[in-house]
C-alpha cells in the first residue's frame, strides 16, 4: 500500500487519510 496523496490534499480525496496514517503509526512502532 503506497499512501501518495502528499502532492493533493489527503482529506478532502480521502477523509480516512489521517486516521490511516494514525492507525498506521500505531502499528508500524510496535512492529519496529
Amino acid at each position: 500500500m503506497q499512501v501518495t496523496d502528499t502532492t493533493t490534499e489527503p482529506e478532502l480525496a480521502c477523509p480516512i487519510a489521517p486516521v490511516v496514517d494514525i492507525v498506521f503509526s500505531r502499528w508500524t512502532t510496535p512492529i519496529l
